[in-house]
C-alpha cells in the first residue's frame, strides 16, 4: 500500500452568544496538515444558528466554508462553501443531538453532506462541591 499517512489537526475556537431562544456561534477554524506534501495551515470558517423551541428542539441553519491556506487563498470558484438546514434535540441535560443536511453551493465543494452529531455535556458542579 502506497496511501501516504498525514497527519493533521484542527484549531477551533467557538464564538458563541445566546439571545433569548436564539443561539449564534461563530468558529474561525484553522486546520493544519503537519506531514506529507500539503504542509500548511488553512482557513475553514463555520457559522450556526438555531432558534430554541420548549429549551428541547432547536430549528436552524450551518454553513461549513473552506478558503484555502493562509499563504494561498483560493479563488471563490475552487473553495468550498456548504450550508443546511439542522436541528438540535436536548432531551436529556446531559447529552444533545445535532443533524443537518448541508448542500455544496461550489462545484468544489461537497456538493450533500448528512451530519448527525452527538455531544456529552460535563455536569456542573455548584460552588460548595469540589
Amino acid at each position: 500500500d502506497t496511501t501516504a499517512f498525514f497527519w493533521q489537526g484542527e484549531l477551533r475556537p467557538i464564538l458563541d452568544k445566546t439571545i433569548g431562544n436564539w443561539y449564534f456561534a461563530f468558529n474561525p477554524n484553522i486546520d493544519f496538515v503537519i506531514s506529507g506534501d500539503n504542509k500548511g495551515a488553512g482557513i475553514a470558517p463555520q457559522f450556526k444558528t438555531v432558534y430554541t423551541i420548549k429549551q428541547k428542539v432547536g430549528i436552524g441553519f450551518e454553513y461549513y466554508g473552506g478558503l484555502g491556506s493562509f499563504d494561498d487563498i483560493l479563488p471563490g470558484n475552487l473553495q468550498e462553501h456548504l450550508i443546511g438546514p439542522v436541528i438540535d434535540l436536548y432531551t436529556h441535560p446531559m447529552w444533545e443531538v445535532n443533524a443537518g443536511f448541508l448542500f455544496g453551493l461550489t462545484d468544489n465543494s461537497n456538493q450533500r453532506v448528512l451530519k448527525i452529531l452527538l455531544g456529552r455535556r460535563r455536569a456542573n458542579k455548584s460552588k460548595d462541591q469540589k
